[in-house]
């Protein structure tokens, strides 16, 4: 831990904290002082070298000792985004820290500050924290106090022989919150004053809706063009189709699939079941199958086929669609793997509903009390004996002009309506997290059929589809035209 103290003091300071404001939403608003500490963190990200030459250090010579970190430091990192509930959990170790004039990592009462920012509410893949410290004498401007601890903080990240974690040049960090306090400190039979700061950083776990959404999407492309999923992977369709016993599924791809709330409960209640006993199979413990376990629900199936999935390093995932990507590529993998001893699901033919439960858990395998972060999903599967239909797909802007829809390209919160050529059922629905959508074809006649989109009072359309005899799902994905950007009504000078 590195800190700078100057010298003795003559007077004793109130206790004092940064003057956060808390807005109407109930949003945190850190102070002025607290936020240029943000900021000077973010301009040592955006150019480490630069920021090292500003402290008097060659630019070189950072390369030399620190090769590991080259790319990091020659080409920076994304600024930092603020956090309320990091920014909670660093309030409440300050406070303590200057109430017990005590200097460490780990609470009074033994927590480690990952324990801290779990408490505020944070979830987090990664986390981490830095501590600084400036005594002073008579006087020290706020402003004066963040530049020094700014500068101690970064000057022991560019040490090579620090022993304090690389916070402000960890790549895998998204968010921070910062809290500067001040108060009297006794230590050795000296009242000292000083400024005290805690540095609470994280990157927070991906939204799991937003992933279970997404991976319904991107299993449903797959299903739409088999041939093209198996090239993208870089899969045989040889090997795929001896997975299978048969070439069916490439020359007639089957229908997609409809989420189920049925089904989802059942994937979310046993990925929990795996987390808290600790066991990865589709049959828990004791023997119930998959397919016991959806007909206790109430769904009445007539099959149910069940895939699971883990992301083992939570770390390198950026965000809910890749979190999908990456477990989709997991379950396309094992699915069409002619050795892996799995339920072949995702190009079945007959399966064309489906629940997907996905969590996230913290583990520590490694027995060092800092437990590891994980993404695991469970796919429910199934054909219902009660014939239904519906049709589905993603709301979406084509924003790189590539005529297809694209994983960050969804609009969510638009009003959908369905209409059987002129004829209004008054069927509606609402794109979801990530503009997909999902509407009943019940009652509805075979044939062509028409959907409308509104848009900030705008009706777009109509988007045509076809309803064939069979009944079958039918997957339908909207592209609308991108907004035109705004006029820049700046006056300029």
């Amino acid at each position: 831990m590195l800190f700078k103290i100057i010298k003795i003091l003559l007077f004793s300071l109130p206790f004092y904290l940064g003057t956060y404001q808390e807005a109407f939403s109930g949003e945190i608003v850190p102070s002025e002082d607290e936020a240029s500490l943000l900021e000077l963190i973010n301009e040592a990200r955006r150019d480490p070298l630069g920021m090292a030459e500003s402290l008097g250090i060659a630019r070189d010579t950072v390369l030399q000792d620190l090769p590991g970190l080259k790319t990091v430091l020659t080409e920076g990192l994304p600024p930092l985004k603020f956090d309320g509930n990091l920014y909670q959990a660093a309030f409440r170790h300050t406070e303590e820290m200057i109430a017990n004039s005590y200097y460490s990592h780990r609470s009074l009462d033994g927590r480690t500050y990952t324990e801290r920012i779990r408490e505020s509410g944070y979830l987090a893949v990664v986390c981490g924290e830095s501590l600084g410290m400036v005594a002073f004498q008579n006087f020290m401007e706020p402003a004066e106090a963040v530049r020094t601890i700014f500068e101690s903080i970064f000057l022991a990240e560019l040490d090579p022989g620090t022993t304090e974690e690389r916070n402000i040049l960890n790549p895998e960090i998204t968010e921070a919150g910062i809290v500067l306090g001040s108060g009297s400190f006794t230590t050795g039979g000296s009242i000292l004053n000083a400024y005290v700061s805690t540095l609470d950083f994280g990157k927070p776990v991906a939204e799991t809706e937003a992933i279970e959404q997404a991976l319904v999407s991107m299993l449903n492309t797959a299903r739409n063009d088999p041939s093209l999923a198996l090239l993208s992977a870089g899969i045989d369709q040889e090997s795929a189709a001896k997975a299978y016993g048969t070439m069916a599924f490439l020359s007639m791809p089957p229908a997609p699939l409809a989420w189920n709330d049925k089904l989802h409960g059942t994937a979310k209640a046993h990925n929990r079941d795996m987390l808290d006993r600790l066991y990865f199979d589709i049959v828990s413990p004791d023997g119930v199958t998959p397919f016991e376990r959806v007909e206790a629900t109430g769904y009445a199936p007539a099959r149910v086929g069940e895939s699971l999935g883990i992301i083992l390093d939570a770390t390198q995932v950026d965000g809910p669609l890749d979190a999908a990507r990456r477990l989709y590529e997991i379950l396309l993998k094992h699915d069409v793997d002619p050795q892996s001893n799995v339920q072949r699901n995702i190009f079945a033919p007959f399966l064309n509903e489906i629940g997907i439960g996905v969590e996230t858990a913290f583990l520590d395998l490694d027995g060092d009390d800092e437990p590891s972060c994980f993404y695991v999903v469970v796919a429910d599967f199934a054909e219902p004996l009660e014939q239904r239909s519906f049709v589905m797909g993603t709301v979406y802007e084509d924003y790189n002009k590539n005529g297809v829809f694209d994983e960050n390209e969804g609009i969510s919160g638009l009003k959908i309506t369905l209409n059987p050529g002129d004829a209004d059922i008054g069927s509606e629905g609402i794109s979801g997290l990530t503009g997909r959508y999902q509407m009943g074809l019940s009652g509805v006649s075979s044939g062509l059929m028409e959907l409308y989109v509104e848009r900030e009072g705008a009706v777009l359309g109509p988007f045509d589809f076809f309803v064939g005899r069979l009944r079958e799902n039918v997957l339908r994905n909207i592209m609308i035209e991108p907004e035109p950007a705004k006029p820049d009504l700046t006056i300029k000078y």
